[in-house]
């Protein structure tokens, strides 16, 4: 799924020379971190005075992605201490030219993350926590109407219907539910009012035995509605295997003690299912080989969710087979 990562050993002496005196302390041992949909430098580091640091680092062969997110998250951390509630503890940065880096605690108790009900609950507990958080100055989130874009495309609203086993009967069923998901995803009818990580998924859960579920990979923070972030998060476990989004969703309001109104349910369903019904059936992107497959396992899930809080009935349209390998 991803790029390969740099090897310690490729990295320059003055890079080496410089974290070490950046951390105060010589480095004993280096393990490449794997994981994550890019080629960004990630090194668990032992120290000679027995600390273990994680160091994420830019570097010259880093696709474009990769270096983006870098950058964005770096700006994230040094704008937004509070995000330490949720993350591992933020230890500071490196500004080298060409090998920038980020310094973090190690988790060195993080246990495998299953989908059970006491981890699901945990994790949410996390995640309603963050979204509580009164929002900073910093990025809105703003939906992209992928929808109305569809449909105003015909070429590639031709391309998506051909992914389902009936392409003629399945573009018929979005044409009928158009009216319907133009309004749902037009954008007054959310409000930016939590504080959302953008970006959840389980590759971006460390579940700590001692501190719980931590967030990682925090590139797009920002003010947004807390009902699409949930439903980006209840697709993704959903396409996993786990529970349904229903569950997710009833989960989140017993936990934080809230109830999505039903409007915010029907816009938070048509922007999650746009914006995977927009992509999934792309060519694969050079950067994120692995992420169209990932798209189109969330895809179908979020459309039956769709489907059911929009009211367009239970004969939903069902990718072909070899879509879904």
């Amino acid at each position: 799924m991803t790029h390969a990562k740099p090897e310690w050993r490729e990295t320059p002496a003055d890079f080496k020379n410089a974290v070490e005196r950046a951390l105060g302390a010589a480095i004993t041992g280096v393990t490449v971190v794997d994981g994550g949909y890019t080629n960004s430098a990630a090194f668990h580091l032992k120290l000679d005075d027995g600390r273990d640091i994680f160091c994420k680092a830019d570097h010259p062969g880093a696709t474009e992605f990769g270096r983006r997110s870098f950058h964005a998250e770096r700006e994230v951390f040094q704008r937004l201490p509070l995000l330490a509630e949720f993350s591992p503890r933020y230890l500071g940065d490196l500004p080298h030219t060409s090998w920038p880096a980020l310094f973090f605690e190690w988790i060195g108790d993080a246990v495998p993350l299953r989908w059970v009900p006491g981890t699901l609950s945990a994790v949410v507990e996390r995640v309603a926590r963050l979204h509580a958080t009164r929002p900073v100055p910093f990025a809105e989130f703003a939906a992209k109407q992928d929808w109305s874009w569809l449909f105003a495309n015909p070429v590639w609203l031709e391309r998506f219907a051909a992914s389902f086993e009936a392409p003629a009967e399945a573009l018929g069923w979005f044409r009928a539910a158009e009216a319907r998901l133009k309004k749902a995803e037009a954008p007054q009818t959310l409000k930016n009012d939590s504080l959302l990580h953008l970006d959840l998924r389980s590759d971006n859960i460390l579940l700590s035995a001692s501190r719980g579920p931590l967030l990682i990979d925090w590139p797009y923070v920002c003010a947004g509605p807390a009902a699409v972030e949930l439903g980006f998060f209840a697709a993704s476990i959903a396409g996993e295997g786990g529970p349904g989004i229903a569950s997710v969703f009833a989960e989140y309001e017993r936990i934080a003690a809230r109830s999505f109104s039903r409007l915010e349910r029907q816009s938070a369903c048509a922007i999650v299912a746009g914006f995977l019904g927009r992509r999934f059936f792309l060519p694969p992107l050079a950067d994120l080989p692995g992420l169209r497959r990932i798209q189109r396992a969330q895809f179908m899930p979020a459309l039956e969710w769709m489907a059911e809080e929009l009211g367009l009935g239970t004969r939903v349209p069902q990718l072909r087979q070899e879509i879904q390998a």
